[in-house]
């Protein structure tokens, strides 16, 4: 996802230690998966430790999609109207200007991702396995870039774009009359706001 910071143009916390990186946004499905998913709204917090140019850590990225219901044929109606996808990420990133108004980066992620049917959080529990069957999981690569621009002595405002493959077990959509499927794309618009102690 690329991202750009604003930020005063003093450097943050001497490049050195940790961040904390705080996001909300819009993403969109491609591939295989666009046959159910559409777009969806996107939030995610980060913990960065930074040294020098590089910086790596962790993510949690949770996404609500809405379910492809117009395009779907009749037999699939009874799917949950939004999906879920939680993605906890392994975080690797290079700064390329670490002062300065602006402070480009790149980034590179892999993560362990869940998709669920949202109706599965509200059910009242059944018989065993009943509340799972419709889970999906799998793993995800990530780029990211962006600018940051700060405008306080700790703080930066984020502006980024991001793009993500994942692969999951296979899907099969027989039952519903479209193409079974185990992978995907998604294209994602971020905006926050990052704090260097």
């Amino acid at each position: 996802m690329l991202a750009i910071s604003l930020g005063s143009s003093t450097p943050l916390a001497a490049q050195t230690g940790f961040s904390f990186t705080g996001v909300m946004g819009w993403e969109t499905v491609n591939g295989g998966a666009s046959q159910v998913l559409e777009s969806g709204i996107t939030g995610e917090f980060d913990v960065y430790y930074r040294f020098g140019h590089l910086r790596t850590g962790l993510g949690v990225n949770v996404v609500s999609y809405d379910v492809d219901t117009e395009n779907l044929p009749p037999a699939a109606l009874d799917l949950a109207q939004t999906v879920s996808r939680v993605t906890l990420n392994l975080l690797v990133g290079y700064k390329f200007i670490t002062t300065g108004t602006f402070q480009p980066y790149l980034e590179g992620r892999i993560g362990f991702v869940r998709f669920r049917p949202e109706w599965n959080y509200w059910d009242e529990p059944g018989e065993p396995g009943e509340n799972t069957q419709d889970r999906e999981k799998g793993i995800q690569y990530t780029v990211r870039g962006g600018l940051e621009i700060p405008f306080a002595k700790k703080w930066s405002a984020d502006l980024s774009v991001l793009w993500s493959q994942f692969n999951v077990s296979e899907v099969d959509g027989s039952a519903i009359g479209i193409e079974s499927f185990d992978s995907g794309s998604t294209l994602g618009f971020l905006v926050g706001t990052s704090f260097y102690p």
